[in-house]
């Protein structure tokens, strides 16, 4: 499965889980198909982060789709019963390849503080999925760098790919064990925790292929289509 198969099945379940939010009142089938979302977007992130050749310039890019995007998230923030204060995802990823940054910078126990300090500030502006967003980046980081280790191939050793997988799926269960543990939404965030799971399943299929080049599309594709589902709701109210 290459980078672009990827990125579809991202932004599809995106628009399934903001839909089933703004127009289908809270359907709880397709915010639970939504969870397969970010763990893509942050792989993607990871690897951009792996890759890039200026990291500042993909920085800055981050920062610039995170402030576009921010007026249509808070509409539909709003429309969806919230205040509109949260910070859009953007954020997330903009916080993301800052802790990276400062792992990778100051290395050892001083570069984990300052990636946690990062962590604390993406919890307390309440920057979409929040610390735990980071640390899911972290995770996919983390997993590039073994793939890299093992070989140019790609080729990796199976208990690295399954340690990397026991730690996300704990801090999964770590960030939706509240709400499981609740008995009105237990269910449903115990689906959130098995779909995520899912979307772990769907980065480990990627088969290190770029595929078709659209290296602007999520970027262009998130405050669209937050704005078109926001007008589809006034429309049918």
């Amino acid at each position: 499965m290459n980078s672009f198969v990827l990125k579809m099945i991202g932004l599809l379940s995106m628009m399934i889980d903001h839909a089933g939010k703004l127009l289908f009142a809270n359907e709880a089938w397709m915010m639970c198909l939504g969870r397969l979302a970010f763990p893509i977007f942050a792989y993607q992130t990871a690897m951009g982060y792996e890759k890039t050749r200026d990291l500042r310039q993909y920085a800055i890019r981050l920062a610039v789709f995170a402030m576009v995007s921010q007026v249509p998230y808070a509409i539909m923030g709003i429309m969806m019963g919230q205040n509109g204060m949260g910070l859009n995802i953007g954020f997330t990823l903009l916080f993301s390849v800052m802790a990276l940054y400062c792992y990778d910078k100051m290395g050892g126990i001083g570069g984990a503080i300052m990636a946690g300090v990062v962590c604390m500030m993406a919890e307390l502006m309440r920057v979409d999925y929040g610390a735990y967003g980071v640390v899911v980046t972290m995770i996919f980081s983390w997993l590039i760098k073994l793939t890299k280790d093992a070989g140019e191939s790609g080729g990796w050793l199976i208990w690295q790919g399954a340690m990397v997988s026991a730690v996300f799926v704990l801090v999964t269960l770590c960030k939706y064990l509240p709400g499981m543990l609740s008995d009105e939404y237990g269910e449903v965030y115990g689906w959130n925790v098995v779909w995520t799971i899912v979307g772990l399943l769907v980065v480990l299929a990627h088969d290190g292929r770029r595929g078709p080049k659209c290296r602007y599309l999520f970027y262009v594709f998130y405050p669209v289509h937050m704005l078109v589902l926001c007008l589809i709701a006034v429309s049918t109210r």
